[in-house]
């Protein structure tokens, strides 16, 4: 499932969002999106694991393009 987004042309204008971001974000959308379609436990934690990965990686990213 990919997730579109509606106001992305800021973000993907950064220098520093590239490929590896995007999928990152995606995945991040679809668990949210999922979660907040079911609430269950599994789909809590995939949700808390992949907002963590991606705020990490945006991080890094921001940081390595200093």
């Amino acid at each position: 499932m990919q997730a579109g987004f509606a106001n992305t042309s800021v973000v993907r204008n950064k220098q520093w969002f590239d490929h590896e971001s995007v999928q990152a974000k995606i995945l991040y959308v679809d668990a949210l999106n999922c979660f907040n379609h079911c609430k269950s436990l599994e789909n809590r934690e995939n949700l808390c694991m992949y907002k963590s990965q991606y705020k990490k990686l945006k991080k890094k990213k921001r940081n390595a393009h200093k």
